[in-house]
């Protein structure tokens, strides 16, 4: 988090060029899974342009439980929701939740949590395509039985891309082009009658990577009747993504960056010859290009300015297939 800190204040980022946009790639698919960590202490940060999420410190503890995205059968309550594509399943839970996709919207259409709740009218999750600043309110509804009683669901979403930037994984992967999606639920559950109201308030930040099949991680807060629950991670451990290539994401070599942080010297020990080395500040500026044929190469890093750095190591001229990892100069 303090690291976080640091790269907001000291080194904000300026994102350049055009504006990334999600599609339905974004949408899930069977097999995919997701690790929970219960956390309270992650800030989101601001909202805007050119901002700089690190997470490299931040989804690192032992994962709570895990979700996974299944095909949809009539074994799962599907029958009951004819525009299901996949499922949502939570480990040591019976709860599921029903997703109908689309090319123009990923919607919720019932869940099931001892009780069947259907949709009437579904909860659009994301409609695309959407980018930064792309903002819509959307109302959802449904009907259902509980310990005899009848209830009736309804509320609204508000979903906004409020911030877009560079995004440094847990992994230490980077990427440039993550969009934030914050989400907003209002909504009540209600047995006419007998005067019996539940009112829920859930705020949602979501980072999404054009391309990436559903969040790269995402942080919800949530309150039952003004009673809160506590924060929750979502860390995207799989790396499914929706194309075969993508460049850092597929790397044809491993590296090993030492010491890191570094003082005066960085080292680059490589699994295979190194093509090419490129050294980028936070503003995504160049400040160290060198053609190599080595396996290892040695930096003199003691005029670098203190700060964060981004290293891409190209193990084949034009490949595309690069690694990236972030050293720190103290």
């Amino acid at each position: 988090m303090k690291r976080l800190l640091f790269l907001l204040l000291l080194l904000p980022a300026i994102v350049k060029g055009q504006i990334p946009v999600l599609t339905s790639s974004s949408n899930y698919l069977a097999g995919d899974t997701t690790i929970f960590l219960i956390d309270d202490s992650f800030s989101v940060g601001s909202s805007g342009v050119g901002i700089v999420w690190d997470f490299g410190r931040d989804f690192v503890g032992p994962p709570s439980y895990q979700e996974s995205y299944s095909a949809c059968s009539a074994s799962v309550y599907c029958d009951s929701f004819p525009g299901t594509t996949v499922y949502r399943s939570k480990q040591g839970d019976t709860a599921l939740l029903f997703y109908n996709e689309s090319p123009s919207v990923l919607s919720v259409d019932g869940e099931y949590d001892t009780t069947l709740i259907i949709y009437s009218n579904y909860k659009d999750v994301l409609r695309y395509p959407f980018t930064y600043n792309t903002t819509y309110v959307d109302t959802f509804s449904a009907t259902y039985t509980k310990g005899g009683l009848s209830y009736d669901r309804y509320g609204a979403i508000t979903v906004t891309g409020d911030a877009y930037g560079m995004l440094v994984s847990t992994f230490f992967d980077t990427f440039s082009n993550a969009i934030r999606v914050h989400r907003v639920e209002n909504y009540f559950d209600s047995s006419a009658g007998l005067g019996i109201v539940y009112s829920y308030f859930v705020e949602s930040y979501s980072w999404y990577i054009p391309g990436y099949r559903e969040e790269f991680a995402k942080k919800i807060s949530k309150s039952i009747n003004g009673l809160y629950v506590p924060s929750i991670y979502i860390a995207n451990t799989q790396r499914r993504f929706a194309t075969s290539v993508l460049g850092v994401n597929n790397p044809t070599i491993r590296a090993e960056l030492y010491p890191n942080p570094a003082t005066t010297q960085l080292t680059i020990s490589a699994s295979s010859a190194i093509n090419e080395l490129t050294i980028t500040n936070l503003l995504g500026q160049t400040i160290y290009s060198h053609q190599y044929n080595a396996t290892k190469a040695e930096l003199d890093v003691s005029e670098m300015p203190t700060g964060v750095y981004f290293v891409k190591v190209n193990p084949s001229a034009g490949s595309g297939q690069v690694l990236v990892k972030k050293f720190i100069k103290e």
